[in-house]
Parts: structure tokens; C-alpha cells; sequence
């Protein structure tokens, strides 16, 4: 017999005992990270590609202010991610299109290998779409049909959009500097005395 609280903690919904996950590698073995963004996403409204590289020295990307300890805890995140629950086994392109999974809003790709000398291998392909505030952000995966959601929460650490990326990933700027000159010009406008008014003979 089992025991009431062990037929308590076994799930009873068929949910979860899905297939619901969306990466799983080996940390060590990543070496490479692309992620692509719509023109609909950006402000520009001009499609945004970053590829990060893994270099003695950490995390990389020419031109991004790109923080390698972020970096590295979001290559650690995706190596063992799991959805919340499943949406749907599969999907039409019009259906897809609604969710924005087609074209994607956003996609996510970790390469590597066991061995650094030979050409990088995919180990996660990610398409991300729309978020619901409710349900979650809709994900799927670039091998297999079906669609996950991942709850509000667990979105909020993935870089599904430019601007969470920025979060995840880069360095923020630091605040600006006023410029001395300028305040200078202002303190010295307000201090200047005030012309009498010209009074008529």
C-alpha cells in the first residue's frame, strides 16, 4: 500500500507528466549564442541581431555592452529550462501567426560541443512569441510542433524581446554626466543682475 500523503504528492493532472522541456545541455559545452529580434519589436523598427561568443576572457558580443556574468547565468538558466505547461500539440500557420510565433518575434540559439576544436552543434533552439499577461509567454521549440507556455514569472527571465534582453544580458549605461560648461552658462544667466527698465524724460 502507499501511504495517504505519498498518493497526495503524486500529480493527477496528465499535464504534468508531458514532455515539457524546451532546452537541456551541458553548461561546459556552450560556446555560442544568437538572438534575433522583428522590426515589429525594436523601436527602430529595424530587425535586431546579437551572436555571442564564449572568449578566454567570458562573454562576448563586438558592438553590445554585452555583461558577461549575466551572460553566463542566462546560458546557465536555458541549460536545463522547462515550460510551465503545454498549449497545444501542434498548430496551423494561421493559428501560429496569432500567437506570434509566425514569423517569430524572437528566436534563440545556443551552439557548441563537446569539443571546442570541431565546428559548433545547436543544443537549444528557442522561438519565442507573443506574452499573455494570463497565461504566459507562448515558446516553441525549432524541432518539434508543439507549443509550451512559460508562466509570466519564468518569462521575465528570458530575453523573449530587445528590451529583456537588454536586461538579461547587457551592462546598463551608466547615468549621464551634466555638463559643467552648460550649468556653468545657466547659474551665470541667473545670476547676472536684471538692466533697470528704461523709464520716458
Amino acid at each position: 500500500l502507499i501511504a495517504a500523503e505519498r498518493v497526495e504528492a503524486i500529480p493527477t493532472d496528465l499535464d504534468a507528466y508531458r514532455f515539457k522541456r524546451l532546452a537541456e545541455f551541458d553548461l561546459a559545452s556552450a560556446r555560442r549564442l544568437e538572438l534575433e529580434f522583428a522590426g515589429t519589436e525594436t523601436q527602430d523598427g529595424r530587425p535586431l541581431r546579437v551572436v555571442a561568443t564564449l572568449e578566454p576572457s567570458g562573454w562576448s558580443s563586438p558592438g553590445r555592452d554585452l555583461n558577461p556574468d549575466r551572460t553566463t547565468k542566462l546560458i546557465r538558466d536555458l541549460s536545463n529550462l522547462g515550460a510551465d505547461s503545454i498549449f497545444a500539440e501542434e498548430m496551423g500557420v494561421a493559428e501560429l501567426s496569432s500567437l506570434g510565433l509566425v514569423p517569430p518575434r524572437g528566436q534563440l540559439s545556443v551552439e557548441g560541443g563537446a569539443d571546442p576544436s570541431a565546428p559548433v552543434l545547436p543544443l537549444a533552439q528557442l522561438r519565442f512569441g507573443r506574452l499573455d499577461p494570463n497565461r504566459g509567454l507562448f515558446v516553441k521549440r525549432a524541432d518539434r510542433p508543439t507549443i509550451f507556455l512559460v508562466d509570466p514569472d519564468g518569462a521575465a527571465t528570458l530575453p523573449y524581446s530587445p528590451s529583456f534582453y537588454k536586461t538579461r544580458c547587457e551592462t546598463p549605461a551608466p547615468p549621464a554626466k551634466p555638463d559643467p560648461d552648460a550649468q556653468s552658462m545657466h547659474h551665470a544667466e541667473h545670476d547676472s543682475p536684471t538692466a533697470p527698465p528704461h523709464r520716458a524724460a
